[in-house]
């Protein structure tokens, strides 16, 4: 048998409650060793993690799929040699428009998972949690908020989610992934003073 991190391959039936729960579980233990601003620390490293993420096989037009593209440095843009369209590398997605940095995207990504690992103990981050974190105000937290936690969830895109989540959980090959155990497991090890530093 497999050791799948696929919520969508557990064996036995966790309570929906309990999965989304060892879900948020685990994305906390895959964030980067001492915080998404020590493994990224400037917005081009930020960029370039979620291009990679977005384009794996390379940047590619997100009119035509075309992948002859030429940087753009001075207006941090994509254009694609084949349609001439530009393009940033949010263009296309929820992020798009919303004059945030990706740094303070994968920023936000970051607290609010931990917050949800947390979340038997501290509830869900709040607006004004989030917005002081991140210097916006709080119609800008409620939308940031709302698109987080979309993209984390199990029907999401999962381009947050991957950009801050990095590390191999390590979970013991004896425990079956998706079942109680594995929750059990998951919880000790998300206890407060093991995993990254809550905010």
């Amino acid at each position: 048998m497999t050791n799948s991190l696929d919520p969508t391959a557990r064996q036995d039936e966790l309570h929906p409650d309990l999965l989304a729960r060892l879900q948020n579980m685990m994305m906390y233990l895959q964030l980067p060793e001492g915080g998404v601003r020590t493994a990224f620390p400037d917005e081009i490293s930020c960029r370039d993690r979620f291009i990679a993420i977005r384009w794996p096989d390379g940047v590619c037009c997100p009119a035509c799929g075309d992948h002859s593209v030429n940087m753009l440095p001075k207006r941090d843009l994509f254009q694609c040699r084949q349609c001439r369209k530009q393009f940033s590398p949010t263009s296309g997605t929820q992020l798009h428009r919303t004059r945030l940095s990706v740094q303070m995207w994968l920023f936000a990504t970051e607290a609010v998972i931990q917050w949800n690992a947390q979340r038997y103990m501290y509830g869900e981050i709040t607006i004004d949690a989030l917005g002081t974190r991140l210097g916006v105000h709080t119609e800008a937290a409620l939308r940031v908020r709302r698109i987080v936690s979309h993209d984390i969830s199990v029907n999401g895109s999962g381009l947050l989610r991957h950009a801050v989540c990095t590390r191999d959980p390590d979970v013991p090959r004896a425990i079956q992934p998706w079942t109680s155990q594995h929750f059990q497991w998951a919880k000790a090890k998300v206890s407060p003073g093991v995993g990254p530093a809550l905010i």
